[in-house]
């Protein structure tokens, strides 16, 4: 039967940098003790599992975004291989023009680009 894994998707609220921490922690165990990112039907780009994070960006949830391009960062280039990943996040509707359900602040463009 055909099909794939889905990502992981996390919904966030709470103290940020608790939150990052436990998405990393998260993230090792799903890729260490579960093995998730091994199977066939996990979903990958370019040769990266796909990890689907939730949050950050709307208007009534938290998160900086320093913090945030911190974690991107991370999952891209700055943790060992193997907990490497492309980043899906979702976004709000309004998120290339910064009003509506989205974050104000112009420094989310930094984060939309990387």
């Amino acid at each position: 039967m055909g099909g794939y894994l889905p990502t992981c998707t996390i919904f966030l609220e709470g103290d940020t940098q608790m939150i990052i921490s436990d998405l990393k922690k998260d993230w090792i165990h799903l890729v260490d003790n579960l093995r998730i990112t091994e199977s066939d039907r996990y979903l990958h780009h370019q040769g990266q599992p796909v990890l689907d994070i939730w949050g950050f960006w709307f208007e009534n949830c938290v998160g900086e975004p320093h913090e945030v391009l911190e974690l991107l960062k991370w999952l891209k280039q700055g943790a060992a291989e193997r907990y490497r990943a492309t980043v899906m996040g979702g976004v709000p509707t309004r998120w290339r023009y910064l009003f509506g359900d989205a974050k104000a602040n112009l420094e989310w463009k930094r984060v939309y680009e990387l």
